[in-house]
């Protein structure tokens, strides 16, 4: 077994929005793992491990999620997605502007987090 990571809270949110989004959520989250989580300032790159329970099929190509974020009460987060092979290979997240030119820098620690996208 490689460094494999539990989800994080945000993790968990955006991937239930996917798989609800393409018809495939069944069963729990709990087996999918992280493989890496590499930070790059104001966003960050998650790799999932296969798993089968990823898979919702068709070419490969980056998606947008519907979904929006809030961390720690106060960052707001937009979140892509990429398939390879019909799989979810990896999410990427980003904050947004919370004033004109300044973008806050993804938190490393998150306590909380909530899909806030109803309430926008």
């Amino acid at each position: 077994m490689i460094n494999e990571l539990k989800l994080n809270k945000v993790e968990v949110i955006i991937l239930t929005a996917i798989l609800i989004e393409n018809g495939y959520l069944e069963g729990s989250l709990a087996e999918i793992y992280v493989l890496e989580r590499c930070y790059t300032g104001v966003g960050v790159f998650s790799e999932f491990a296969p798993h089968p329970s990823l898979h919702i099929g068709g070419e490969d190509r980056t998606c947008g999620v519907s979904s929006t974020v809030l961390i720690n009460g106060e960052i707001l987060t937009g979140h892509l997605y990429y398939i390879k092979d019909g799989f979810i290979e990896t999410i990427e997240g980003y904050t947004y502007h919370s004033a004109p030119n300044i973008r806050p820098p993804w938190p490393e620690e998150i306590e909380t987090a909530e899909d806030v996208t109803s309430s926008l």
